[in-house]
């Protein structure tokens, strides 16, 4: 990495990937590398400022448990923030469960963006219907959809929290290569950010789950896991 005067670590492992026009090449995350200091955004791509109150981060959690999410961290490179799983049934006989992975790298404001982040693609459906809280089947959307729906909630969210993300410039970067917003349910986006913003309130009662309302059932398909 002569460009930033950094060179690989004695214990480094290689990633291979295959190479345009040829057979593969080895190379290394940043965060495997060591020498000068490398730009911010290299370094700390899901930078994030402010102030985050225990209670908030605590209450989303115990809130998203009473869903049927648990949250959990693990150590990653500072290249992955985190991701949501559907660990459940496709079916609708019983309400889903889901996982989501948040780096322990991170620090708690940019460890809250990426848990509002994962927890809006499960709000919004991008990991398939729920029907105890509502939530349609939306794993068919298209990707840049979700994601743009994603950040939009975690933006929501967190400036109401005093924490200023990456997320303008992700969006900024996005309208800059593809000139146009995807088609986005700007709705569901608020809807579901009120949702979280309540969730870091204060802790609510479980919720019973009730049979789905007769209709008709839906062909059951792969849901994607969905992570940043």
């Amino acid at each position: 990495m002569t460009e930033f005067e950094r060179n690989v670590k004695p214990d480094a492992r290689p990633l291979i990937m295959l190479r345009p026009f040829g057979p593969v090449m080895f190379v290394f995350d940043i965060d495997d590398t060591e020498g000068k200091a490398a730009p911010t955004d290299l370094m700390r791509p899901f930078d994030a400022q402010g102030q985050l109150n225990p209670s908030v981060w605590s209450y989303t959690v115990t809130n998203a448990r009473h869903d049927g999410i648990s949250v959990m961290g693990r150590d990653a490179s500072l290249t992955r923030a985190g991701r949501a799983k559907r660990i459940g049934p496709t079916e609708r006989s019983a309400p889903p469960t889901f996982e989501v992975l948040y780096n322990l790298k991170l620090t708690p404001p940019e460890a809250y963006v990426t848990l509002t982040h994962e927890l809006a693609h499960i709000y919004c459906g991008h990991l398939g219907e729920c029907f105890k809280w509502r939530v349609p089947d939306r794993a068919s959307v298209a990707k840049d959809a979700k994601e743009f729906e994603a950040e939009s909630v975690a933006y929501i969210v967190c400036a109401r929290q005093g924490i200023v993300t990456t997320a303008p410039k992700y969006l900024a970067d996005y309208l800059s290569w593809n000139h146009e917003v995807p088609q986005v349910d700007i709705h569901r986006v608020l809807v579901v950010a009120s949702r979280i913003e309540e969730m870091g309130k204060s802790e609510k009662k479980a919720k019973e789950s009730k049979e789905p309302q007769k209709e008709e059932k839906q062909k059951g398909h792969a849901l994607p896991d969905l992570d940043i």
